[in-house]
């Protein structure tokens, strides 16, 4: 069912919440649909599950007030808009389940308080080339099919998630050690097949040192995590690794000195050689407060 809700605050519109409209085409236009001329003031437009949606503007502008963007499940969206043009309030721009958008607006730059985006779109070709000049940004996942650029990324990011695999290699090879405000790091390696450990050795790559929580997933032929690139994370609270079935070593414990959880799920090498008491592994992981393998608290 279709449904629309309006959030007012002091007699202006602040947010718009859209559900289900099957023949919305247009949200911002003059002549029919949605008409906004009369909402300057809007802060937050949330749009979810309309599948006829191609484009949020006609003319290619935003509410110049507005802070939140997020739309999900919009198959037929092409574009938000031409370029950001005078909208410099965004912070949040959130795009999931869009498969017929291809880039995002030029002069991204202008968004100067721009704190988070996340996307979740199979077809969007390349990240902005503005991207490392969002001084503000710290909120960052990717799971798109596309190149971060010579470039790279912001480096006052803290949080960072990598879902597609391609984009994993590219990110390795860049140097995560350049993040130095980042605390929280999601990592797919599907695509990283000749990677044989993590960080990987071969080209130096090393984590930065302000990591408190990391999670790894799908490297298939790494066979340790390297203690040289797991350096310095005096940070380093969380670890989590999961489908790396030829991974059979982790740091010693000297380089995971404040880890207080560690999970592993399907990495069938490392679990046997993490028994308790027994296992090869079982000295680098004994301080670790809370250990839980493939679902079991293995102090129990």
């Amino acid at each position: 069912m279709a449904k629309v809700n309006f959030i007012y605050g002091d007699s202006y519109l602040l947010s718009i919440f859209i559900w289900s409209f099957e023949n919305l085409e247009c949200l911002l236009d003059d002549k029919e649909n949605i008409n906004f001329s009369s909402t300057s003031l809007l802060q937050s437009l949330y749009i979810v599950d309309c599948e006829a949606l191609k484009s949020l503007s006609w003319s290619g502008k935003l509410p110049v007030q507005l802070k939140t963007l997020d739309i999900d499940k919009c198959p037929e969206l092409e574009c938000l808009a031409r370029e950001i043009g005078d909208n410099t309030c965004l912070e949040t721009i959130i795009l999931r389940k869009c498969r017929n958008i291809k880039y995002l607006p030029q002069r991204l730059d202008k968004l100067s308080r721009l704190q988070k985006i996340s996307l979740e779109c199979p077809n969007l070709v390349r990240l902005p080339e503005a991207l490392p000049n969002l001084h503000h940004l710290q909120y960052l996942l990717i799971r798109v099919q596309n190149s971060i650029g010579e470039r790279g990324f912001p480096t006052n990011l803290t949080s960072l998630q990598i879902g597609d695999p391609d984009i994993s290699k590219a990110v390795m090879e860049w140097g995560l050690h350049r993040l130095t405000s980042l605390t929280y790091l999601f990592i797919d390696g599907s695509n990283c097949t000749d990677a044989t450990s993590f960080p990987q050795q071969e080209i130096g790559m090393k984590l930065p040192p302000s990591l408190a929580d990391l999670s790894i997933k799908n490297f298939k032929n790494v066979r340790k995590l390297s203690s040289n690139g797991f350096q310095n994370l005096t940070s380093l609270q969380y670890l989590s690794i999961s489908h790396c079935p030829k991974l059979k070593s982790i740091p010693r414990k000297e380089m995971l000195p404040s880890l207080s959880l560690l999970w592993i799920r399907d990495c069938p090498v490392l679990k046997k050689r993490c028994k308790r008491d027994e296992g090869k592994q079982w000295s680098n992981i004994a301080h670790i407060p809370d250990v839980t393998i493939d679902g079991r608290f293995i102090y129990e």
